[in-house]
Order: structure tokens, then C-alpha cells, then sequence
């Protein structure tokens, strides 16, 4: 009895009032979309995906734009973003999730619109396993959108040292000539 009791409790404070949820996997390095009407009420939406090298990766004007006003039902009161990294376990919520980016708070006016809201980031991530958060208190047709998109971080250029290494050792070489002509 006392281990059900104590699994329901858990449950509970997992699917509280925030209404967390996996909303999908964007798989693999992703360049995509996302957005959805999370319905009214708080949400906490999350997007789960891997980097398979190491990335740039820029979380592109997440918006939700309300042309009718505060009050037409279209905001998104405390509109957060963030992504995490989950961790070793590679587990949403395991206990070893990181922020990398944000959490950063939706500003307002965006993209020359008066009544819009816009939260934008982007960072270096090692290869691993991330999620993407969007969270807020949404009126009932509110909806969001925007892109996330990675870029590989460029590897070294191979010969770019040499000319460095060739002006050290003409310079090596010159000190030891000098010193050779000093001690004659």
C-alpha cells in the first residue's frame, strides 16, 4: 500500500499543474519547426533531440503573436524557453538535466509587431542528448512557433599552422645564428 501510495504521489508531481509532457523527438541534429496550440490553461511543452557531433545551436524566435490584444485569447502569460542537457542518464527529468540555454523570458515587441512575443538564444553543445522547454499560461486559441536549427562547428584547417610553424623556426634559426656570432 505504502509503495502505490508513494508511486501516485510521483506520478502526481510529474504531471501537476504545469502539464509537462513530451510533445515529440526532432531526432538527430534537427533543423526544424515547432509550435503547437497547447490549449488554454499552463503548459510546459517539451521537444527532446540528440547531437551526434559538436554543434552550434540557435533556438531561431520562438513568437506568439496576439493581434487581437492581451485579452483576445491568443497571449502566453510567463512565455519561457530553455533547453537542457539531459544528462548521463539521457533521461528527461532524471535528476542531472543542465541548463545551456536560458531559461530566458519571451520579450515583447518582436519582429516589428506591437503585439507579438519573441525568446531567441543559442549556444555550443557537445554530442549528447538534449530537450527543448516552452513553457507558460496560455489563453485559449494561443499558439507558438519558430525554428530550431544546429550547424557544425567547423574543424581545424589543415596547413593553417604551417605558416606559423615556418616563421617560428626562421626565427628560432636567427636567434641561434645571433648567438653564435655574439660568442665568436
Amino acid at each position: 500500500m505504502r509503495k502505490m501510495l508513494l508511486t501516485t504521489v510521483a506520478l502526481l508531481a510529474l504531471t501537476g499543474a504545469g502539464q509537462a509532457a513530451i510533445i515529440g523527438d526532432l531526432g538527430p541534429n534537427p533543423n526544424t519547426n515547432v509550435g503547437r496550440n497547447p490549449g488554454a490553461g499552463a503548459f510546459d511543452d517539451f521537444y527532446t533531440f540528440t547531437i551526434t557531433q559538436d554543434m552550434t545551436i540557435t533556438l531561431a524566435s520562438i513568437t506568439n503573436g496576439y493581434p487581437g490584444g492581451i485579452g483576445s485569447g491568443q497571449f502566453i502569460a510567463n512565455f519561457t524557453g530553455a533547453v537542457l542537457d539531459l544528462g548521463i542518464d539521457h533521461v528527461l527529468g532524471g535528476g542531472n538535466d543542465t541548463f545551456v540555454i536560458g531559461p530566458t523570458q519571451a520579450t515583447s515587441p518582436c519582429q516589428n509587431q506591437v503585439l507579438c512575443q519573441a525568446l531567441a538564444g543559442s549556444a555550443f553543445l557537445d554530442t549528447g542528448f538534449y530537450a527543448l522547454e516552452l513553457s507558460g499560461i496560455a489563453g485559449a486559441s494561443a499558439s507558438y512557433g519558430g525554428t530550431l536549427s544546429t550547424a557544425a562547428v567547423p574543424g581545424p584547417i589543415v596547413g593553417a599552422g604551417l605558416p606559423g610553424l615556418i616563421t617560428a623556426c626562421a626565427g628560432m634559426w636567427g636567434f641561434a645564428r645571433r648567438r653564435r656570432n655574439k660568442v665568436a
